[in-house]
């Protein structure tokens, strides 16, 4: 687990490795998205996309990330089961903390430190505000999530609309803990999202 230097926030990384923040992914069916149009929270523009997680996978998710965390509870971005996943607040440097009230499988790879880096290529820490959140198109294309993941961007095309209820996505996040009045909260800072399949 590594620290914020702005906040202090902690966010999940490499043992040893503070700045090698860790990209995980998770598996939904989209019950909103506002990435191609923003939508406001707390005064601010962000791209967001909630949705639910297959069966059996939030009971996974929340038994690690509680264990991650070293947390018995927390709170976080979860209305009748769907997570929502979202852009930091601006401000908080690529470098910084989330404090927006926004696993699968945890692809571990090297932070990138340039902001026009891919986030495929170099995850970072967080996207912010109105920044691109890559969506990409994977329906009838076959590709291996452990060996292409870091240059997916380069194989799969756009999804260049917004992403409709009830479609199945992949989406990728960071996340990271901090104390507010209601206690220990958690964030699922988006990163991207990988269309795999859309309703009729």
């Amino acid at each position: 687990m590594g620290r914020s230097p702005s906040t202090g926030n902690s966010y999940l990384t490499l043992p040893g490795q503070p700045q090698s923040f860790l990209t995980l992914t998770t598996c939904i069916m989209t019950t909103s998205s506002h990435i191609a149009q923003t939508k406001e929270v707390l005064g601010e523009q962000r791209r967001l996309i909630s949705g639910i997680p297959h069966s059996f996978e939030y009971q996974r998710m929340q038994a690690a990330i509680l264990t991650a965390f070293h947390e018995n509870t927390a709170n976080a971005q979860i209305a009748q089961d769907a997570i929502t996943f979202m852009t930091a607040k601006t401000g908080s440097a690529s470098s910084g903390g989330s404090p927006a009230k926004n696993p699968s499988k945890m692809f571990r790879q090297a932070a990138g430190t340039g902001g026009s880096a891919s986030v495929f290529a170099r995850p970072r820490q967080n996207l912010q505000g109105t920044q691109t959140v890559p969506v990409l198109d994977a329906r009838g294309t076959r590709f291996n999530t452990t060996t292409n993941l870091v240059r997916l961007d380069k194989i799969l095309p756009s999804f260049n609309k917004e992403i409709p209820d009830g479609s199945c996505a992949w989406v990728g996040y960071t996340m990271n803990k901090y104390s507010g009045q209601k206690g220990v909260s958690v964030s699922f800072n988006l990163l991207w999202v990988v269309v795999l399949g859309i309703p009729n």
